[in-house]
């Protein structure tokens, strides 16, 4: 007799089928880890964008902006920055968004200290305030982001003296 039985050919196939099945749920892993980490990295890069277009003084239509900010959308995936028209450090009705970011699916903001930050061009001294401030609180504003899939989560912590951002990972 010469070939494979059924029974042999059938277990060869079910041990390339769970070969094959860990492949793909270790790549899902994977790939959620790094849909994480490249949404921790774009906020951080966005923070760093809003603070330059601040002291570089980009302007909105031809005018300058007094402040340059980043707000967290309602729904927990989403941020955008803008032009903060009227300096109040925070979005209002006819002030434009510079761009809007949608993070990806299982990955959301938590609580945070606050909803967003504003930079704001002075020529003695760069400021960094918290959205309903007036630019005279020292400290770190702090956004939180999870994935949920993964069970990680990420802390992005600006420093209102130095304007850096510092980030840690965490398990949740």
């Amino acid at each position: 007799m010469r070939g494979f039985s059924l029974i042999e050919l059938m277990i060869s196939i079910a041990i390339v089928g769970l070969i094959t099945s860990m492949g793909v749920l270790s790549f899902s892993g994977h790939n959620d880890r790094k849909n994480f980490d490249n949404s921790i990295k774009l906020l951080e890069q966005k923070i760093i964008e809003t603070k330059i277009s601040a002291l570089a003084g980009q302007l909105d239509n031809n005018e300058s902006t007094p402040m340059y900010g980043l707000q967290l959308g309602q729904n927990k995936k989403e941020y955008f920055t803008y032009f903060d028209i009227n300096g109040n450090c925070q979005f209002d009705n006819g002030e434009t968004i510079k761009e809007t970011v949608t993070l990806p699916d299982q990955v959301e903001f938590i609580s945070s200290s606050v909803n967003g930050f504003c930079f704001q061009r002075d020529s003695s001294v760069d400021h960094v305030c918290a959205f309903g401030g007036n630019c005279s609180f020292v400290g770190n504003y702090t956004l939180y982001l999870q994935a949920l899939k993964i069970k990680k989560g990420a802390s992005l912590s600006l420093n209102s003296e130095s304007g850096n951002v510092s980030l840690e990972q965490f398990d949740l």
